[in-house]
């Protein structure tokens, strides 16, 4: 299939003020599923501000095919030893992914999900973390 990239509406922008952090492998025992403390400290995290600031969405009906970009600004540490976070691209997507299709309010599963294009970096000098996401309807 090929999308059209030039007839998308605009997007639809979503601000997580909220460190990223990659999706943990859920810990099962007899009585429980556990996960990470940032794991579970990132959710804490993005359902308070999701209760503080909801997101606006104008046009995307809980059917509709997306195309969702990631944005990861990570923590700077002290010292750069490499050009990027060293965190899979794959697992720091998972997390805000789950969270949103929790929320039941960006879309209904995320498996409407087409095409996700994610990018990973430090942030810049005086920039908070944060991610931010874009969602396209196709």
């Amino acid at each position: 299939m090929k999308i059209d990239i030039s007839a998308l509406r605009p997007a639809q922008e979503y601000y997580i003020p909220v460190p990223p952090v990659p999706a943990s492998r859920p810990k099962v025992s007899r009585f429980a599923t556990y996960y990470g403390k940032r794991h579970q400290q990132y959710v804490k995290d993005f359902a308070a501000y999701l209760d503080v600031c909801p997101p606006v969405w104008t046009y995307l009906p809980k059917e509709a095919r997306l195309i969702v970009g990631l944005e990861f600004v990570c923590t700077r540490p002290k010292k750069v030893v490499h050009a990027c976070p060293r965190f899979d691209i794959d697992n720091l997507s998972k997390l805000p992914l789950d969270c949103m299709t929790s929320a039941d309010i960006f879309w209904h599963d995320d498996s409407q999900i087409e095409l996700l294009i994610a990018h990973k970096r430090y942030a810049k000098k005086g920039e908070e973390p944060h991610t931010l996401v874009r969602t396209y309807e196709i």
